[in-house]
């Protein structure tokens, strides 16, 4: 019995959108205890069900549940030993199912990138004394390929579907968050334009949500691409439509401008390959028209106007401090033949920021807002080198997709990583361990495996 419910669609569905509908009532309350009970959840679910899947949803959940983070003065050690408890329980699962490393596959460029990123900290050493928890940054390439290492030897041909549910699932909790700050803020603000607004919702910043919008999209259009029943078409437009209220509402043009290029890719795609394609076209035809209707009369068209005017037309090409940083990065890259090769590490310069939410201002470290040079300026030619073979990695993995998917995933990748040009994506927790995960899913896919919706 327990076998038959794993393997069902809709107990996987109804299990990721109860563990949703907690995480956006952690976040709401910024109740930190809560995301310790979500680990425990999936550590239980987990063993029960003999199935590393139930992490996908748990981690990606309790990541974006962060409602203002956590301070400094007061550590939630309950909160530490819950998900130590299911770190442990992930890591007693592996040894106990005895998994096989020839499933280890697309590690060799983040392995090169984990080794690279520690050797500068033994000439370009800027960390403070007093803050020596800084120097975990140059470990994070290492943790984010343990995290690819550990879903790519756990999960199973049968995970990506919980994978695509998971990552949709993930987009509707950021919609969710994004929707309720910015409705907040009209209440506080009621004289501006909901377009105006540039805001924080706890895990991070209004732009980043748009860049997980894209990082999500490809999933939801997945569940549209490979279902034929009426209901869950319209589940999966639902989550869609919250997309794209987020990411207007993220008033940032690359959101804009990617997610405008994805929307239209991913549509096109899935109108050739789709089970249901007429169907598709109408329910969501019917659906966006609804959701223009409500979005038109909530905003109002003009203001959408206006707003699109203003970032398009009026503010151009302006780059919001875009060529500073980069020019930046350049400079610390080129210093000495040695920080052309191997980098600055990634604390390489610190800037003043009034950007800390719970003590005014602060020192931090500069990132560039580009992958390239953020890139040559942390590890160098060498790392870029690294990171070249990495993406290669990447792409291949959609070699093995039937064609149907293989487009979708192709053009989340494409977009993302041409989004990363001008702002941060490889290197940013909530980026890299979406993709880890991803990547892990990916390495166990065979397309004998029926996954359909």
């Amino acid at each position: 019995m327990l076998k038959k419910l794993n393997d069902n669609y809709i107990f996987e569905e109804a299990f990721v959108l109860v563990l949703m509908v907690f995480a956006a009532i952690i976040w709401h309350y910024n109740f930190l205890y809560g995301i310790g009970i979500m680990a425990v959840i999936g550590a239980i679910a987990m063993i029960v069900f003999n199935d590393f899947k139930y992490m996908v949803p748990t981690v990606l959940l309790a990541m974006f549940s962060q409602g203002q983070g956590i301070d400094s003065y007061g550590q939630p050690i309950p909160l530490y030993i819950a998900v130590g408890l299911a770190v442990i329980a992930m890591v007693y699962f592996t040894i106990k199912n005895r998994v096989d490393f020839k499933k280890l596959k697309s590690f060799k460029g983040l392995a090169l990138l984990s080794v690279l990123s520690i050797i500068p900290l033994f000439w370009h050493n800027i960390i403070p004394s007093d803050q020596p928890v800084m120097y975990i940054l140059y470990f994070n390439y290492l943790a984010y390929f343990l995290v690819m290492v550990l879903f790519t030897l756990n999960l199973n041909k049968k995970s990506f579907r919980m994978v695509c549910i998971a990552m949709s699932y993930t987009a509707v909790l950021i919609s969710i968050e994004v929707i309720t700050t910015v409705y907040h803020l009209h209440l506080e603000r009621p004289e501006d334009s909901i377009l105006s607004f540039w805001y924080y919702i706890g895990w991070g910043i209004c732009n980043e949500a748009g860049i997980l919008m894209c990082v999500t999209m490809p999933f939801i259009f997945i569940q549209l691409v490979k279902t034929e029943k009426i209901s869950h078409l319209f589940i999966a437009i639902f989550k869609l439509c919250l997309v794209c209220v987020c990411i207007v509402l993220t008033t940032s043009r690359a959101s804009y401008a990617i997610g405008a290029l994805e929307l239209i890719a991913l549509l096109v795609w899935s109108a050739i390959y789709a089970k249901k394609r007429k169907t598709i076209w109408i329910i969501a035809g019917v659906t966006f028209a609804a959701m223009a209707v409500v979005v038109f009369g909530v905003i109002g068209i003009t203001n959408i106007i206006d707003k699109v005017k203003s970032q398009v037309f009026d503010q151009g090409l302006d780059n919001n401090g875009r060529t500073g940083l980069w020019k930046s990065g350049i400079r610390l890259w080129t210093q000495n033949f040695g920080t052309v090769m191997f980098g600055n590490g990634i604390v390489g310069e610190w800037s003043k920021t009034t950007l800390d939410y719970y003590s005014g201002a602060r020192v931090v470290y500069l990132v560039y807002h580009c992958t390239v040079i953020e890139c040559l300026a942390s590890v160098g030619v060498v790392g870029l080198a690294c990171l070249a073979f990495h993406f290669y990695e990447k792409y291949r993995q959609g070699l093995k997709l039937e064609k149907s998917l293989l487009g979708l995933i192709l053009i989340g990748y494409i977009l993302v990583d041409l989004y990363g040009l001008i702002d941060n994506t490889y290197g940013m927790y909530f980026y890299m361990i979406p993709l880890m995960i991803i990547m892990g899913g990916l390495n166990n896919y065979d397309k004998t495996v029926d996954f359909s919706y």
